[in-house]
């Protein structure tokens, strides 16, 4: 339990104070679960819209339901990125999280070896609202969980994200990440792969 705590102390010290009135926390309360989680529907249904892809394969409703899950302490962390008015008030417009990559993550055939000795987690659902992307939230979202996850003792990171999000394509690159084969047998259209050595 400790080791929680000092994971989020650390969060906290290191990114609470960003660009202008950005901030980035960790899921503490009820209440920081519950803003993942529309966060997280947004995302969906954004993703749906504008590219007719449906999460159902990933379990995505039972993971919604079962919050926080697999992102549950001492292995996984979210991460809430929000607007502090001067006055204090907060508004939270995307968010992140990080969960250890097992067996029960693999939908289906993979490319990759995956090396199970080499801890390993996945950053997941990467999002900030489209009105709210000129801010820096997503880079300071990827920043800070990258950190926690090196604090957690991971060795490696992964993601799977889609070639046609072309700006979080380039983001992921200028942060370190480098192309690889399919880990988790995701089989939606143009998707594409990425890891890290942490």
């Amino acid at each position: 339990m400790k080791a929680t705590h000092d994971l989020e102390v650390a969060v906290t010290s290191a990114h609470q104070v960003t660009k202008g009135s950005l901030a980035v926390r960790t899921a503490e309360t009820e209440a920081d679960v519950r803003s993942y989680a529309e966060i997280s529907l947004q995302y969906g249904a954004w993703l749906s819209k504008e590219f007719n892809v449906d999460l159902s394969f990933q379990s995505f409703q039972q993971e919604i339901d079962s919050l926080p899950g697999d992102f549950a302490p001492p292995d996984g962390v979210i991460l809430i990125a929000s607007l502090v008015t001067t006055g204090g008030d907060r508004q939270d417009i995307g968010a992140v999280a990080l969960r250890p990559l097992t067996p029960q993550h693999i939908y289906g055939p993979v490319t990759a070896n995956t090396d199970w000795s080499v801890k390993t987690c996945e950053m997941k659902r990467l999002y900030v609202f489209p009105d709210w992307q000129s801010y820096g939230a997503g880079r300071k979202l990827a920043q800070t969980v990258i950190e926690a996850a090196r604090q957690l003792g991971y060795q490696r990171m992964v993601l799977d994200t889609l070639d046609r999000l072309r700006g979080a394509n380039k983001l992921y690159e200028k942060l370190g990440f480098r192309q690889c084969s399919s880990y988790n047998g995701n089989s939606v259209a143009d998707v594409c792969f990425w890891e890290m050595r942490l």
